[in-house]
């Protein structure tokens, strides 16, 4: 049996497929993932406590090493979406379906969101932006991305395109499901959550200056 994305939008010609980055230096393992690479890179207890305790910067070994297990990590997630966005289209699409996947980050990363997003691009556009994959989205669910100083919680719907200029309908489609879906988490926390659309890469990255 083939091992199917989870969502078919026959409408839209959209197919998706989620996946969740949770436990990657996130939620309860992370201390001990963090700790781990320092000892893994040569470092002690002390330059642990250092990070945590005394503003110190990390170590350059262990910072190497934790982004290459960020990295390998992502990576994994990423083929195994592919892989099921493939056997989907030859399924139920055409030549023309869209596949896009959905990254979910849904507990505080130990690096902030920022760090997570920055290595999912550059995994995309190093290795993945073929016709396998028109569009990754990352968004956070359950966990805001920034707090304003009124306690309004913001969640973040960051998307980025394989080709933007030639797929303007996918790219609209995209941008209507990300206002569902922050409208819709934003009445079960009783947030009225403002959406925001970024048309380029500089206003992508100019709002993840601001996380």
């Amino acid at each position: 049996m083939p091992l199917n994305a989870d969502y078919l939008f026959e409408k839209h010609n959209v197919i998706a497929e989620l996946k969740t980055l949770e436990g990657i230096y996130s939620g309860p393992d992370a201390f001990k993932q963090f700790s781990q690479a320092y000892i893994d890179s040569g470092c002690t207890g002390s330059d642990v406590m250092g990070f945590f305790w005394r503003g110190e910067e990390v170590p350059e070994e262990a910072a190497a090493l934790m982004r290459k297990r960020i990295r390998r990590s992502i990576e994994q997630r990423i083929k195994k979406a592919r892989k099921q966005l493939r056997e989907s289209k030859a399924e139920f699409g055409n030549d023309d379906t869209r596949c896009l996947i959905l990254i979910a980050m849904d507990q505080q990363p130990i690096f902030g969101h920022k760090t997570m997003l920055l290595n999912l691009a550059k995994i995309m556009g190093d290795n993945y932006a073929d016709e396998h994959t028109d569009g990754v989205v990352y968004f956070n669910p359950n966990m805001p991305t920034k707090l304003r100083s009124d306690g309004m919680e913001l969640s973040g719907w960051y998307p980025f395109y394989r080709d933007y200029e030639k797929t303007s309908d996918f790219c609209d489609f995209v941008n209507l499901l990300g206002n569902r879906w922050l409208n819709y988490y934003g009445g079960l926390i009783g947030e009225t959550n403002p959406i925001l659309e970024m048309e380029t890469e500089e206003e992508m990255m100019a709002a993840l200056e601001q996380l």
